[in-house]
């Protein structure tokens, strides 16, 4: 690629997937402090955002694993889809009142902990994979064991 002042470049792809990654990492981090707040501004709690998060981390991943790891890369992920459906940590209870219907969310705590567990475990799997298949950060001591040339 060439730029208006005719100086080459190149595109590294490898380094903006790692990038990206790191930063949805860093971003997932963020969200575990406290699952059970309600994002204002993305609709959303934080356990339902850190879901997608997971669930796009294994989507990115997805080309760098074997058949065995993408085959529980699945059943992990239908798992907390169907755990999320079925067994959310809210759900919207309607109260009728004199002044017409409100809603209100109500926890379920052991709905919250078995999801939150399956996250985790989810999260260690993804972290593994990305360790394993050398696709993260190289370590200074030997820059080799990273799709980034150094």
């Amino acid at each position: 690629m060439v730029d208006e002042l005719g100086k080459s470049s190149e595109f590294n792809w490898a380094a903006l997937f790692v990038r990206s990654l790191d930063e949805q990492v860093g971003y997932l981090s963020f969200l575990n402090l406290d699952l059970k707040q309600y994002d204002h501004i993305n609709q959303k709690y934080n356990y339902e955002i850190a879901t997608e998060i997971l669930f796009n981390l294994f989507a990115k991943l997805s080309g760098h694993l074997s058949k065995e790891e993408l085959s529980e890369g699945h059943k992990y992920r239908k798992l907390i889809s169907d755990t999320l459906e079925f067994l959310p940590p809210f759900k919207t209870q309607i109260s009728r009142g004199l002044t017409g219907n409100s809603k209100s969310p109500v926890f379920n705590q052991k709905n919250y902990k078995m999801l939150k567990d399956l996250m985790f475990d989810f999260q260690l799997k993804l972290l593994k994979w990305i360790e394993v298949h050398k696709l993260g950060t190289p370590e200074m001591k030997d820059a080799t064991k990273s799709v980034v040339d150094l």
